[in-house]
């Protein structure tokens, strides 16, 4: 993701099954270590399914491809 994306500054874990829909995002606020973490978060969880199978169609278009594909070591 590109670093001047505004999405670049959240971490986030979806999980999305048959019968099972979850997202939580957080962003950081406040200073950040040299390693871009923080020491505090405002943090969502979800388990409202369309709102998890929307964005993680929107993260999925900010990604960029892979060279030769989604998959390393792809033949």
């Amino acid at each position: 993701m590109a670093a001047e994306d505004p999405l670049a500054e959240e971490r986030v874990i979806f999980v999305l099954g048959t019968y099972f829909a979850a997202g939580v995002a957080a962003r950081g606020h406040g200073p950040a270590d040299p390693d871009g973490w923080h020491s505090l978060y405002d943090v969502v969880l979800t388990y409202d399914r369309p709102l998890v199978i929307e964005s993680l169609r929107t993260l999925i278009t900010r990604i960029p491809l892979l060279p030769g594909g989604f998959i390393r070591g792809d033949r």
